[in-house]
């Protein structure tokens, strides 16, 4: 059975959320979830649990204990009874909105207070559900409950000292996770989901199947009071001259300023930036209805109901599958390229340039390039004659590349007389830097049907315009 603790925060929608899961319960028990709400949580089974860390003794301890064993007995009673999911909300488990004003500090002592009731859900706790809000909008609704109730009104010292407190929803996401690192952490904004309990709704229970139609979903319960609430409520106290420090209007009281309001919207900016940047795996934030529709997934695995993981295992295995087709594909293109170039490299020889440029680079040591390669005649001829058209300065340098592709005896650099040239043997007369001159046992392979001489005029250095010369020539 999965176990969802749903911690508040305080004026974030919670009484409301509370009150549809009371009037929804009957369905959500048909459905295989019970619910504990405070009608359940503050009827004597939290009471040990509620305590300041700070009021702890013996007496306290012996509390704690009993409460823990009785949420034990409680839970080993619902597994057998065929519950699948046990939500439990109550945002007294991180402390009270009233404490947060009498100490200025968001939950100051929450990871104490969480720590204790990890002694009643142990391990089985797999998800942790926290509804958080701009901090001038809950602060202005915490000040205007509390007055309400009692609290005095707060002065500008009191006001700064909430913008100034250092404490972050990022705090409190920290120690949550701390007492609870097995569990998921989900965190949505008050501003999209406040008034909508059923999608909250959908959230704590991972979208389990529900067995009939919800009701409630458009009440709102325990709003803060407006300001005419406020000024009748400090007259009847007597306190005038509080009442008339309130601005006019019928809205909703504001306490800060326009700059306080600046900063505290940057402070809450910030948190959200870090949720949806991940939260460093802590905390995963939703800002859409639903829970498996949302972008970002943490890093933190929990049991997610069979219908759920089923889909999710799908979803999981289709992506790899396509991923292993794309690796595939992608080592069949690259093979596919590298023949496609070892073919073009065996199929013509390398271009003169290139082997300049080496033997330019590497001198006297130039590697050669090919290495068991057979070259024709005509081939050997115009390679030489690209070599001559470069100069004797070049000629030079490039003789150790033009050696270890044909065996050449070379005299002197106007003049070539290649000893053996495979497979046939020709003797051209003599090559100068801007003419070659072969033999005329070579008239034929010049003429335009010849295959060797078509060779020649592609391997020419202008592009075959030099064989009427040669013609001519003969």
């Amino acid at each position: 059975m999965d176990i969802t603790l749903h911690i508040g925060a305080h004026r974030c929608g919670t009484t409301t959320l509370q009150h549809f899961l009371n009037r929804n319960s009957e369905i959500l028990s048909h459905s295989g979830i019970a619910v504990w709400t405070p009608e359940r949580t503050r009827s004597g089974l939290f009471s040990g649990l509620i305590a300041r860390p700070q009021d702890q003794n013996s007496l306290a301890e012996r509390r704690a204990a009993r409460s823990s064993g009785r949420i034990e007995t409680e839970i080993t009673l619902l597994r057998k009874a065929g519950y699948k999911q046990l939500l439990v909300t109550e945002e007294n488990m991180t402390g009270s909105a009233r404490n947060n004003l009498r100490q200025f500090s968001l939950y100051p002592s929450v990871g104490d207070r969480l720590n204790q009731f990890r002694r009643g859900f142990g391990s089985g706790c797999a998800r942790i559900a926290l509804s958080i809000r701009s901090y001038d909008d809950y602060w202005a609704s915490a000040f205007a409950f509390a007055v309400a109730q009692g609290h005095k009104m707060p002065g500008p010292e009191e006001i700064a000292a909430l913008v100034d407190q250092p404490r972050r929803w990022r705090n409190v996401i920290f120690e949550t996770a701390a007492v609870f690192p097995e569990a998921e952490i989900c965190v949505w904004p008050f501003e999209r989901f406040g008034t909508q309990p059923a999608a909250q709704l959908e959230i704590l229970s991972a979208n389990a199947p529900l067995s009939g139609q919800l009701t409630g979903k458009n009440c709102w319960h325990n709003q803060s009071p407006k300001l005419p609430k406020l000024r009748r409520i400090l007259r009847l106290r007597g306190e005038d001259r509080a009442a008339d420090t309130l601005p006019s209007g019928n809205g909703v009281w504001m306490p800060f300023n326009a700059q306080q309001r600046l900063q505290l919207s940057h402070y809450y900016q910030a948190d959200l930036a870090w949720l949806r940047g991940g939260a460093d795996g802590l905390a995963r934030l939703i800002e859409f209805k639903g829970l498996l529709e949302e972008a970002q997934r943490p890093k933190r695995q929990f049991v997610l109901p069979v219908p759920q993981a089923a889909k999710a295992q799908e979803i999981a295995d289709s992506s790899r599958a396509l991923a292993v087709l794309g690796r595939k594909h992608k080592a069949r293109l690259s093979d596919a390229a590298s023949q496609k170039q070892t073919a073009l490299s065996a199929k013509k020889p390398p271009f003169m340039p290139s082997i300049l440029r080496a033997a330019k680079v590497n001198g006297a040591a130039a590697p050669q390039p090919v290495i068991g390669r057979d070259y024709t005649a005509p081939s050997a001829i115009a390679l030489a004659g690209r070599v001559a058209q470069f100069g004797p300065h070049r000629f030079e340098s490039a003789l150790p590349a033009l050696q270890a592709i044909v065996p050449l005896n070379l005299t002197t650099p106007t003049q070539i007389m290649p000893s053996q040239i495979m497979p046939t043997q020709i003797m051209p007369t003599q090559i100068m830097p801007t003419q070659i001159m072969p033999s005329p046992d070579l008239a034929n392979l010049a003429a335009p049907q010849s295959t060797s001489s078509n060779r020649l005029r592609s391997l020419s250095p202008d592009g075959g315009r030099d064989d009427e010369r040669r013609k001519a020539m003969v």
